[in-house]
């Protein structure tokens, strides 16, 4: 009775102690995918594609600083739904 006892709580502690692991290792990959998307934030063709969706919103009756927020969200939101890069680099790649 009492080594089944101590194996379950071993068990139970391996459990947790990898749990722990894989959501660190998924967090910071992750963060370091966000960094990289970050990266290319400063390049042109970025910055068009912000200002040519913000005139649209414009267009569509949006203000000029609602139209530029949400034309960021929307390129933000375009990377988000996607399974997390960390995941797809960690164990595919």
């Amino acid at each position: 009775m009492l080594q089944a006892g101590l194996m379950n709580f071993m068990r139970n502690i391996g459990q947790s102690i990898g749990t722990s692991a894989v959501t660190t290792l998924i967090a910071r990959r992750s963060q370091y995918h966000q960094s990289v998307l970050a990266e290319y934030t400063a390049s042109a063709r970025f910055h068009a594609a912000i200002t040519g969706l913000a005139t649209r919103l414009t267009q569509a009756g949006l203000s000029l600083q609602a139209a530029q927020h949400q034309a960021l969200g929307r390129m933000y939101a375009l990377v988000q739904p996607r399974p997390p890069l960390s995941l797809m680099s960690k164990f595919i790649g």
